[in-house]
């Protein structure tokens, strides 16, 4: 029984990390997809909305899409919609599931590194459940963090294991492990620089063995990380997401670097105020902020060097946390933020190694103070019993605060919101703010918010798309011409307000001026589904009808996953009395997009033309329940021919 006591107390620890995990993160499994690169990754992504198959697969690894290379991210979001579709609640308790297993073997790991259960427990604990680390939980287009984060723990275990008794075949499985996840995320490439740090402490090494030695050791690794690197920044910069230096120049990187390493320092003590954007100023940090926070790297960096024989788990600690920002911290700029929550999920590993065992010495040094004065109180904190009390509701505040958050991100509307609360106006989170209010059908509503965020930036040419559309949706057409074409002049190769200025001047009823229109965001975005559609349905209300139903049948071939081709194609097959041709077009919408409320009444129009009343009612009524107001004429004929709707609705 002895044997399995330290085995039952593992499980015991690693049970209760998770337990305490899951507590913290649980409403994230209640939240929906966000507009946030959720479509461009998930929902609105056809090579993903297949599932798994060898064509996605193959796709997954030759792509470049979202200006990144990470086919095995790819594959996970193929599985996820394999096995649960679209629904949002699959999806998240993937990530979660990932999120619990890093947390479970990180735990492992320390513990089988060091020996030391409680330590090794309290860094997995910080891990699970640090409200800056829930963002890369409850946002499922940063599967990449969760994943690629697991293999990072798989990678450690892997180098312990070969550590322990060294063999080509356990070193094999390390850089199988790392290569696995530099595939789902390009974060791992300071790994091989980690696990020297390991060697230092706590794995000792480096008493044995000299620092060339075990560098040379790693060489191995480096033509992996080397090759992602590569590929990485190539795929960014061909994917337009790498700013030039014209744009934010060196100085500006390095002095926003120094004070976001200070920010997340901050923000890992007290996490208050998050958000899941954080704007670049454009120019350098306030003075003060980097100041305050270059002094405060230079204090812990000369300390951590000091101590790095009586204390060698601050320098390991403090160099993790600096390494592994590096690829993260803005010296290669890509988008538009300053820092950003998801930056931290690896690198505060470190900072917790740092606290963890660093408030363990303390506390074995008040444990011997003088039981007289200050030391009768510092020794009563001490006690086992009262630390590890102390513990519990530092991680119940914390667990607290990241149920919050993991609120936060319900869907796009609240995950915005919150945003502009806590940054305050800013021009791409009040377009974003506007654009959700328009998914949920709030068109009116989201006219100021496209306003504020062009006022706030007259070159948002995306915001003035979105007010077009905004303001066509609220039954005023003649309102979005004017501002579509200051759009189309401020950004004439933009393909977006080319598009719309042409369903705008459909809407007007000149829709022989919306072709050129159509024709021109074509040209510039020669596979524009929702370009080749409206043009086609332009064509068939002018009078061209073969010409617009090939158009038609081009945008339903060039994405089969568009439900809106579909749809439009199914209407005006229908409208030529082509029934039979008509209703598997419109079914098929219907089966891409459930919720897609329009396709639903065109398919119960072209159902009652066919003479099939049961099914057209069962239609109508769920277009209804997707929010549309049907037709009056459609619910007069139908109601002629049946009174009573049927039962049992589709």
């Amino acid at each position: 029984m002895s044997l399995a006591r330290p085995g039952l107390k593992r499980a015991g620890v690693a049970a209760l990390l998770a337990t305490v995990t899951v507590a913290a993160l649980w409403p994230v499994l209640g939240n929906g997809f966000v507009g946030y690169d959720d479509r461009q990754y998930v929902t609105k992504n056809p090579h993903v909305q297949s599932g798994l198959t060898r064509e996605g697969i193959r796709w997954a690894f030759t792509t470049g899409h979202a200006a990144n290379w990470h086919p095995l991210t790819w594959i996970s979001h193929q599985l996820d919609v394999q096995l649960f579709a679209n629904d949002a609640r699959g999806h998240h308790a993937t990530s979660l599931l990932l999120h619990l297993a890093s947390t479970v073997v990180l735990f492992l790991v320390l513990r089988r590194m060091t020996g030391a259960t409680g330590r090794s427990a309290i860094v997995a604990g910080l891990f699970g459940v640090h409200p800056l680390h829930v963002e890369s939980v409850a946002w499922v287009a940063e599967r990449k963090d969760t994943l690629s984060t697991l293999f990072w723990m798989l990678t450690m275990a892997a180098y312990v294991r070969y550590v322990e008794a060294p063999a080509a075949r356990r070193y094999a499985w390390v850089a199988i492990a790392l290569v696995a996840g530099l595939l789902a995320k390009p974060m791992l490439v300071t790994l091989p620089f980690v696990l020297l740090l390991l060697d230092h402490w706590p794995l000792g090494r480096t008493r044995e063995t000299s620092i060339r030695k075990l560098a040379i050791e790693k060489l191995p690794l480096l033509p992996l990380v080397i090759a992602s690197s590569v590929v990485t920044y190539l795929v960014q910069v061909r994917g337009g997401a790498v700013s030039s230096l014209e744009v934010f120049p060196l100085h500006v990187r390095l002095l926003n670097a120094v004070a976001s390493c200070g920010a997340y320092l901050a923000q890992a003590a007290w996490p208050a105020r998050l958000s899941f954007f954080y704007p670049h100023p454009g120019g350098p940090p306030p003075a003060w902020q980097v100041g305050v926070s270059g002094l405060a790297l230079l204090a812990v960096t000369w300390l951590a060097v000091r101590e790095r024989s009586r204390r060698p788990y601050l320098l390991t600690g403090w160099l993790w946390y600096l390494l592994t920002l590096v690829p993260v911290i803005g010296l290669v700029q890509v988008g538009a933020q300053s820092r950003a929550d998801r930056y931290t999920y690896v690198p505060l590993i470190g900072v917790f190694i740092m606290a963890a065992w660093g408030l363990a010495e303390l506390r074995e040094r008040w444990a011997r103070r003088s039981p007289s004065g200050a030391g009768r109180l510092l020794a009563a904190l001490s006690a086992p019993r009262v630390a590890w009390a102390i513990v519990a509701l530092a991680f119940l505040a914390l667990a607290a605060r990241a149920n919050a958050q993991a609120r936060v991100w319900r869907d796009s509307t609240t995950l915005y919101g919150h945003a502009i609360r806590v940054i305050g106006e800013n021009s791409l989170l009040d377009n974003l703010f506007g654009a959700a209010l328009v998914d949920e059908g709030r068109h009116a509503e989201a006219i100021p918010w496209f306003e504020r965020a062009i006022r706030l930036a007259p070159a948002n040419v995306r915001a003035r798309d979105n007010l077009g559309l905004a303001r066509i949706k609220s039954g005023r057409p003649d309102e979005a011409v004017l501002g579509l074409l200051e759009a189309i002049r401020i950004a004439p190769d933009a393909p977006e307000p080319h598009n719309t200025l042409g369903i705008a001047l459909c809407r007007l009823n000149r829709a022989r001026e919306a072709l050129p229109r159509f024709e021109e965001a074509l040209r510039l975005k020669p596979d524009y589904v929702e370009a080749l559609t409206n043009l086609g349905t332009a064509l068939v209300g002018l009078g061209s009808v073969d010409e617009g139903l090939k158009k038609l049948e081009d945008a339903a071939r060039l994405d089969p996953r568009h439900a809106e081709a579909h749809s439009k194609l199914g209407l005006a097959l229908a409208q030529q009395g082509r029934l039979a041709e008509a209703i598997p077009r419109l079914e098929e919408a219907v089966r891409r997009e459930p919720e897609y409320a329009d396709a639903r009444q065109n398919l119960a129009m072209a159902l009652y033309l066919a003479g099939d009343y049961a099914r057209a009612w069962q239609e109508l009524e769920a277009a209804k329940r997707h929010g549309l107001t049907p037709q009056p004429s459609l619910v007069r004929l139908l109601s002629e021919k049946m009174p009573e709707p049927p039962d049992a609705p589709r």
